[in-house]
């Protein structure tokens, strides 16, 4: 299974990029590890287990291992409910990535008790692989999720360089300064109207497109209060984000079943667009009585006591 990027947690990016003999620091963001990740990945570096050599701290390797093993035998019954798409694909990804570690472990020097321990952690997650293979989704779609993650991550990254070369570059323009007549510069410190730009601060966005994402639950659009949250959450990601139509749709596919699936694939052949869509939906899944009260319990209700302006706007 071919390693994707934009799945691994920091942790993880710091094992990858130590077993390719990749230094990293402490303060190093999760924009950084991922670019450089990246960049020996398409340099061809091969990872290899002999590059963890005094680097790895086995007792700590171990502990991490066997806190990830449990985590993947809780979240394999979680997914095999839910079915979602992204989950399926981040399952995939840190299953893979533990079953490498586990196997480069192995290869150390370990007492006998540990090595047995490795081995019964091998077969948990052999059963976790095995439960997960029933699973059927559409390999296409896994792709589109994944393709669509890592443009993002990527234009994040990109952001960050121009930010990053933009600091760089002023503070060298600050620092050449040399008095020239007629002119007096700012002292450091003094207020003024240049912009200023604070890389820490847009390290720590979130992903734009995942922290949408994360509002979506499962729907077969069968329940109406969950098809209509289903809608609002589709009309934020489109938008809040610059996504087109039909990419919003290809990453919403990953959280709809039944009937609302078909729906919505015969309104993707249909090329529909994002409005389209929305009004076929309540068309289709909402009775037209239900839907002249909902109307106006929703969209044409007044303001009740006590209730922000803001939040009244929002709802309505």
């Amino acid at each position: 299974m071919a390693l994707k990027v934009d799945l691994l947690t920091k942790e993880e990016l710091v094992y990858e990029l130590m077993l390719r003999n990749v230094n990293t620091d402490k303060t190093d963001k999760v924009t950084d590890l991922r670019k450089r990740l990246r960049s020996v990945i398409k340099l061809n570096v091969q990872p290899n287990f002999l590059n963890l050599q005094n680097k790895l701290k086995i007792a700590e390797e171990f502990e991490i291992i066997k806190v990830k093993v449990s985590s993947i035998e809780s979240s394999v019954e979680e997914i095999l409910i839910s079915k979602s798409t992204i989950d399926i694909v981040r399952f995939e990804q840190k299953l893979n990535h533990l079953q490498i570690r586990i196997k480069n472990l192995l290869k150390f020097k370990l007492d006998s008790t540990k090595e047995e321990e490795l081995h019964k952690y091998m077969e948990k997650l052999g059963l976790a692989e095995t439960k997960f293979k029933t699973l059927e989704v559409d390999s296409k779609l896994k792709e589109d999720i994944v393709r669509r993650l890592s443009e993002t991550n990527m234009e994040e990254e990109d952001l960050s360089d121009v930010f990053e070369n933009k600091l760089t570059f002023s503070a060298s323009k600050s620092s050449d300064k040399t008095p020239i007549a007629g002119l007096t510069y700012r002292k450091e410190g003094e207020c003024g109207n240049d912009e200023v730009t604070n890389t820490s601060i847009f390290s720590k966005l979130p992903n734009p497109v995942e922290k949408h994402l994360k509002n979506f639950k499962i729907t077969n659009g069968l329940n109406i209060s969950e098809l209509l949250e289903f809608i609002k959450n589709l009309l934020k990601l489109k938008n809040e984000t610059h996504l087109l139509d039909t990419e919003v749709i290809e990453l919403c596919l990953g959280y709809v079943t039944g009937p609302l699936l078909s729906k919505i694939m015969e309104c993707k052949s249909d090329k529909k667009d994002i409005q389209e869509l929305h009004s076929e939906l309540l068309h289709y899944f909402v009775p037209l009585g239900l839907k002249e009260n909902l109307k106006r319990e929703l969209v044409t209700r007044q303001q009740k006591p006590g209730e922000p302006f803001s939040v009244y706007k929002t709802e309505v």
